[in-house]
């Protein structure tokens, strides 16, 4: 999903640490623990008020994409640069007929 830069500066773990592929956040399983290999500074910020836009916006991802929240393990952000492209299509020359 793409992020709003307001959405991209909020992706941070609970000690304040933006999760990243090299100190990933984590989602709380149904009983409250921490998965295992994390630690409880790398819950995902917005996963513990589930009343958030960002988290509202994320659920809403998953459903889309047909995964329930508990398959989640981890959540990254992923920096994509986006160019505009400012023209698709361009035309051939007309090919001479023989």
């Amino acid at each position: 999903m793409q992020l709003t830069e307001e959405e991209w500066d909020k992706m941070v773990s609970v000690d304040g640490e933006y999760v990243h592929f090299g100190r990933p956040g984590c989602l709380r399983r149904a009983n409250g623990r921490v998965p295992d290999g994390f630690e409880e500074g790398q819950v995902f910020a917005p996963s513990e008020d589930r009343d958030s836009p960002l988290w509202i916006s994320i659920l809403d991802g998953l459903k889309l994409f047909g995964f329930k929240e508990e398959e989640v393990i981890n959540i990254v952000r992923i920096p994509i640069v986006v160019q505009a492209v400012k023209e698709g299509v361009q035309p051939l020359p007309p090919k001479d007929s023989p």
